[in-house]
């Protein structure tokens, strides 16, 4: 008992002298790799930045955008496996792709790029080496394969029905891999002025849908007083424009299971201290999968017509029902 009170005296006696503790050492960074094989691509991207260290005397405001700048050269290569072994190797070259928005919209953040297909429910290994400070950040996927809707259906003619009363609902099922969904419409009218004609968009995203079992049915609506809010909002009056529905496409993405496990990751840390998801070694980032199925060329049904161009809230945008310009 003698012998455990002496020690922890002289613990806090080494720890008594001072109670202040600088934060802000500098512990150097670690590369931030981020990569999304795109299974509709015949190229894939890779880009690397950095961890940043927050300014000691200004720790509430956001670093300096040359903070995530990496100046370290880097090699990049991903290697495609099948069972135990390694049957491809895809090398990468730096290139100039427009620069983010958002805080740090800087050339510092290099992309690469790379000429091939990924393929569906397949092994990836991720190597990212800088030979200058001796480090390999590396990553392994296994990619996800296309979503499957349901309803639209490719294969299958469909009219959609959207009144003020009568809203429509998308069905899909989940796949092998995947692990978050997002839906998106997109909504095609045309524009006539002056005898000259042009065509618009408006798309529509869906609520994301984080899901790691394959083969679930998942049913989500288009809310109809949305969709005519939509409408309303995303058009300009122009008392001269006459305009017309076209069409409908419908657009499944379906992210890799890392991709979702980051998203869930980022919903509980608004409770938590936890750091970010990441599924690297040596570093931090992502590197997963993602893959898009199409519908095109959706009709609206003569109700959805009517209920557009008789709609009091919409008169001011002046639709007309097909065949009907003057």
């Amino acid at each position: 008992m003698k012998k455990l009170l002496v020690i922890n005296l002289i613990l806090f006696s080494c720890f008594s002298c001072s109670n202040e503790i600088d934060i802000h050492v500098n512990l150097g960074y670690l590369p931030a790799v981020y990569c999304l094989l795109d299974l509709n691509s015949d190229q894939q991207f890779v880009r690397i930045s950095r961890t940043y260290q927050s300014d000691a005397e200004n720790s509430g405001k956001p670093p300096s955008a040359d903070s995530l700048i990496i100046r370290e050269p880097c090699e990049i290569y991903i290697e495609k496996w099948t069972g135990d072994d390694p049957v491809e190797t895809y090398l990468f070259s730096k290139t100039m792709l427009p620069k983010d928005t958002g805080f740090f919209p800087v050339q510092g953040q290099e992309s690469y790029v790379s000429e091939f297909k990924a393929e569906p429910l397949t092994r990836y290994v991720l190597y990212v080496y800088f030979p200058d400070i001796n480090k390999v950040v590396s990553g392994e996927t296994l990619t996800t394969s296309f979503p499957v809707p349901e309803d639209p259906k490719p294969e299958i003619p469909r009219a959609i029905t959207i009144t003020r009363d009568r809203g429509y609902t998308a069905r899909w099922f989940s796949v092998a891999h995947g692990g978050v969904y997002q839906g998106i419409f997109t909504l095609n009218y045309m524009e006539t002025l002056d005898e000259g004609t042009s065509f618009h968009h408006i798309q529509w995203l869906l609520p994301n849908v984080i899901l790691d079992e394959p083969n679930e049915l998942v049913s989500q609506e288009l809310n109809p007083k949305r969709f005519f809010d939509m409408l309303i909002q995303s058009i300009q009056v122009n008392p001269d424009v006459e305009r017309e529905l076209v069409g409908l496409g419908f657009t499944l993405i379906a992210g890799g299971e890392e991709v979702g496990l980051s998203l869930r990751t980022s919903d509980i840390n608004d409770f938590t201290t936890n750091s970010d998801y990441t599924n690297l070694d040596n570093g931090i980032g992502l590197f997963s999968s993602l893959a898009r199925a199409y519908v095109q060329n959706l009709e609206f049904s003569y109700l959805t017509e009517d209920a557009v161009c008789t709609d009091p809230e919409l008169k001011l945008l002046n639709f007309k029902k097909a065949g009907t310009h003057e």
